[in-house]
């Protein structure tokens, strides 16, 4: 478990509540916070091993957060891959934080852009981190 920043908390008690979220930050910066609701499907990004614009069909919250163009910046830009770190999390319709693990698809995308550490919410509400692989070994794919 581990304890988020106080700018971190306070942007999480502003949000909407009954939906997911992804928070990417980039030198302890946030540079995009995303939810399913913020771009309509399809999403447009670019790819990182071609550099040509594709388009990926996908509404959850860590694909979302990927098309931000600040982030596609700093990937496509190859900077260092291990300055980015990704704090996904849901809020239940009561306000609760609750599961915000990532499913299978988006496990494989964070991956294909050199991500392999997340941190996410679990059942509690307590924030956990771990690697994608091992988040791929229970995962599954979703619905959301």
């Amino acid at each position: 478990m581990i304890i988020l920043s106080k700018k971190i908390r306070k942007i999480i008690d502003e949000l909407i509540h009954a939906t997911n979220y992804t928070i990417v930050l980039y030198r302890n910066n946030i540079i995009s916070i995303a939810s399913p609701n913020d771009l309509g499907s399809p999403n447009n990004y670019i790819s990182r091993r071609t550099g040509t614009e594709s388009l990926y069909f996908s509404r959850h919250c860590e694909t979302v957060a990927l098309a931000n163009s600040r982030v596609r910046k700093i990937l496509l830009k190859r900077r260092k891959i291990s300055n980015i770190k990704i704090i996904n999390f849901r809020i239940s319709k009561s306000g609760e934080i609750t599961n915000g693990c990532c499913c299978l698809a988006c496990c494989k995308t964070l991956e294909r852009f050199g991500i392999s550490k997340i941190t996410y919410s679990d059942n509690d509400g307590n924030f956990i981190k771990s690697n994608i692989s091992d988040i791929k070994k229970t995962a599954k794919y979703s619905r959301r």
